[in-house]
């Protein structure tokens, strides 16, 4: 008997090859997995017809054959694009509508709100304290002692001699003879001068002393020059020894100070150093220090 269905399954495959192929294109890996899949469900609705007829003429018509097909989906990823195949309501050979389902896009997580700096508390300046002035009482003036019986004059001469030993040191009768030269009586001066109760050989000491640091003296010529500011002779001799200091050296100095002022052959220098006190081993010796 010969096969009078006039398709054959190379023809009837053909438009689904050539599906296959434009679907094939340009797909990735899962994507060519879908691809094949869907390819099988429309191989299958085209080549089922054949099948069906085939069966018929054999065995005589059967029961329908169900060409639905149920729907397939190939999972993805998130990212990637999903393709559903659906059940082919067209005839075969159509090529079947791919629906694209986009990807959902990420939502941006909500910026973080900085929460404001905490404002500290204004500082509290305490209010300045105000001292109560203070009164400062004038200094009390002292009115000048006056002594039991003492005239004013006398008084005053006192004062007066007071200032004078504050100032450098007296004799008695020195100092006596300055109250004089101010113009006060002899009988005032003496009065007030008594009345200190002044340590007069202290201030013998203190006079030789003070000639000393301004230029030299020969032990006898600084005794004589107290006798001549009216120390007595004891008082006097007493204050030169008290300062202790070196002749020798004195009358170096004194023969120094006499070349500074004129030429002096040897001899010479020597005897004006003993007739200002030196002894004549002392005044050989300056003599003989300043290169004479």
């Amino acid at each position: 008997m010969t096969d009078q269905n006039p398709h054959t399954p190379e023809s009837s495959t053909t438009p689904g090859s050539k599906l296959m192929q434009t679907l094939w294109k340009g797909r990735s890996t899962k994507g060519r997995i879908g691809v094949v899949v869907l390819g099988i469900v429309v191989l299958s609705a085209v080549t089922a017809p054949f099948s069906s007829s085939k069966e018929e003429e054999v065995t005589g018509p059967g029961p329908p054959i169900s060409t639905e097909v149920q729907e397939t989906t190939v999972p993805a990823p998130a990212t990637d694009t999903t393709v559903t195949a659906a059940t082919p309501t067209t005839a075969p050979g159509t090529a079947p509508t791919v629906t694209t389902t986009p990807a959902t896009p990420a939502t941006p997580a909500p910026a973080t709100t900085t929460r404001p700096a905490a404002t500290a508390a204004p500082t509290t300046t305490a209010a300045p304290t105000t001292a109560a002035p203070t009164t400062t009482r004038p200094a009390v003036t002292t009115a000048p002692t006056t002594t039991l019986g003492e005239t004013v004059s006398q008084r005053n001469a006192r004062l007066s001699a007071e200032s004078y030993l504050r100032f450098t040191s007296f004799s008695r009768d020195g100092l006596i003879g300055q109250l004089e030269f101010e113009k006060y009586s002899t009988a005032d001066a003496t009065y007030a001068v008594d009345s200190l109760n002044v340590d007069w050989r202290d201030q013998a000491v203190k006079k030789g002393q003070d000639y000393l640091r301004s230029m030299s003296f020969s032990r006898q010529g600084l005794i004589d020059q107290l006798i001549f500011e009216k120390f007595s002779t004891a008082d006097a001799t007493f204050g030169v020894d008290a300062v202790n200091t070196n002749w020798r050296d004195q009358a170096v100095k004194k023969a120094e100070e006499y070349l500074q002022l004129m030429s002096f052959s040897r001899d010479g220098l020597i005897d004006q150093l003993v007739f200002e006190g030196f002894t004549q081993a002392e005044a050989e010796h300056g003599v003989n220090e300043v290169g004479l």
